[in-house]
Protein backbone atom coordinates (compact mmCIF):
# COMPACT_ATOMS: atom_id res chain seq x y z
CA UNK A 1 0.00 0.00 0.00
CA UNK A 2 1.21 3.20 -0.85
CA UNK A 3 1.37 5.64 1.78
CA UNK A 4 1.84 10.00 1.84
CA UNK A 5 3.57 11.64 4.23
CA UNK A 6 0.79 14.33 5.41
CA UNK A 7 1.53 17.58 6.97
CA UNK A 8 0.52 18.87 10.49
CA UNK A 9 -1.24 21.62 8.55
CA UNK A 10 -3.31 20.01 6.25
CA UNK A 11 -4.58 16.64 7.93
CA UNK A 12 -8.03 15.19 6.15
CA UNK A 13 -10.64 15.17 7.82
CA UNK A 14 -12.58 11.86 8.54
CA UNK A 15 -9.85 9.27 7.98
CA UNK A 16 -7.81 7.10 9.50
CA UNK A 17 -3.97 8.48 9.60
CA UNK A 18 -1.25 6.07 10.80
CA UNK A 19 1.38 7.93 13.09
CA UNK A 20 4.86 7.32 13.65
CA UNK A 21 6.56 8.74 16.71
CA UNK A 22 10.39 8.29 17.41
CA UNK A 23 12.70 8.98 19.37
CA UNK A 24 17.08 9.20 19.74
CA UNK A 25 18.95 5.54 19.74
CA UNK A 26 20.42 6.27 23.32
CA UNK A 27 17.18 7.23 24.59
CA UNK A 28 16.86 3.90 26.27
CA UNK A 29 19.88 3.72 28.23
CA UNK A 30 21.62 0.11 29.98
CA UNK A 31 22.42 0.01 33.57
CA UNK A 32 23.40 -2.32 35.85
CA UNK A 33 21.14 -4.72 37.82
CA UNK A 34 22.01 -7.53 40.53
CA UNK A 35 21.22 -11.54 39.59
CA UNK A 36 20.60 -13.08 43.08
CA UNK A 37 20.44 -16.41 41.89
CA UNK A 38 23.71 -16.11 40.04
CA UNK A 39 25.42 -13.93 42.43
CA UNK A 40 26.25 -11.72 39.18
CA UNK A 41 25.74 -8.52 38.01
CA UNK A 42 24.46 -8.06 34.71
CA UNK A 43 22.71 -5.72 32.56
CA UNK A 44 19.16 -4.51 31.68
CA UNK A 45 17.48 -1.88 28.66
CA UNK A 46 14.97 0.42 29.35
CA UNK A 47 11.83 -0.35 28.15
CA UNK A 48 10.19 2.53 26.17
CA UNK A 49 6.51 3.45 25.34
CA UNK A 50 4.15 6.59 24.85
CA UNK A 51 0.81 7.55 26.07
CA UNK A 52 -0.95 9.49 23.10
CA UNK A 53 -3.20 12.21 24.18
CA UNK A 54 -5.36 13.94 21.69
CA UNK A 55 -8.38 16.72 21.68
CA UNK A 56 -10.40 15.41 18.40
CA UNK A 57 -10.83 12.72 17.32
CA UNK A 58 -9.87 9.16 18.49
CA UNK A 59 -6.50 6.44 18.81
CA UNK A 60 -6.51 2.76 18.46
CA UNK A 61 -4.72 2.74 21.42
CA UNK A 62 -3.77 5.08 24.63
CA UNK A 63 -0.35 3.19 25.03
CA UNK A 64 2.31 1.91 22.58
CA UNK A 65 6.28 1.46 22.63
CA UNK A 66 9.39 -0.80 22.89
CA UNK A 67 10.39 -3.89 25.29
CA UNK A 68 13.45 -4.21 26.81
CA UNK A 69 14.91 -6.42 24.09
CA UNK A 70 13.30 -4.00 21.48
CA UNK A 71 15.82 -1.94 19.86
CA UNK A 72 13.90 -0.09 17.46
CA UNK A 73 13.32 3.45 17.90
CA UNK A 74 10.16 4.17 16.99
CA UNK A 75 6.70 3.45 17.47
CA UNK A 76 3.53 3.87 15.46
CA UNK A 77 -0.50 3.78 16.65
CA UNK A 78 -3.06 4.61 14.19
CA UNK A 79 -5.67 8.02 14.41
CA UNK A 80 -9.38 8.47 13.47
CA UNK A 81 -9.13 11.95 13.03
CA UNK A 82 -12.27 14.57 13.25
CA UNK A 83 -14.87 14.67 10.63
CA UNK A 84 -14.75 18.34 10.96
CA UNK A 85 -12.17 21.00 10.12
CA UNK A 86 -10.42 22.35 13.06
CA UNK A 87 -7.31 22.66 15.46
CA UNK A 88 -6.22 19.87 17.29
CA UNK A 89 -4.00 19.43 19.93
CA UNK A 90 -1.79 16.44 19.95
CA UNK A 91 0.97 15.67 23.71
CA UNK A 92 2.72 12.54 23.89
CA UNK A 93 4.63 11.37 26.76
CA UNK A 94 7.52 9.19 26.88
CA UNK A 95 8.13 6.73 29.51
CA UNK A 96 11.13 4.43 30.63
CA UNK A 97 10.95 1.15 32.55
CA UNK A 98 13.02 3.41 35.52
CA UNK A 99 10.49 6.04 35.63
CA UNK A 100 11.46 8.34 33.43
CA UNK A 101 9.48 10.94 31.19
CA UNK A 102 9.81 13.13 28.34
CA UNK A 103 6.93 14.84 26.06
CA UNK A 104 6.15 16.12 22.78
CA UNK A 105 3.12 18.43 21.76
CA UNK A 106 2.07 19.27 18.53
CA UNK A 107 -0.98 21.53 16.74
CA UNK A 108 -2.66 19.67 13.81
CA UNK A 109 -5.25 21.52 11.46
CA UNK A 110 -7.84 19.16 10.43
CA UNK A 111 -8.76 20.08 6.89
CA UNK A 112 -11.54 19.27 4.97
CA UNK A 113 -10.83 15.76 2.87
CA UNK A 114 -11.54 18.37 -0.13
CA UNK A 115 -9.29 21.08 0.05
CA UNK A 116 -5.96 19.04 1.26
CA UNK A 117 -3.61 19.54 -1.38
Amino acid sequence: MGETPASLDQVPAGQRIRLLATWSPDSAESYPVFDSALQTIGERREALWLSWFITAGAFDDSLTGREESDTAVSTENAWQSPAVAGVVFLWLVLHDSRGGTDFASYTLTVADPNMVM
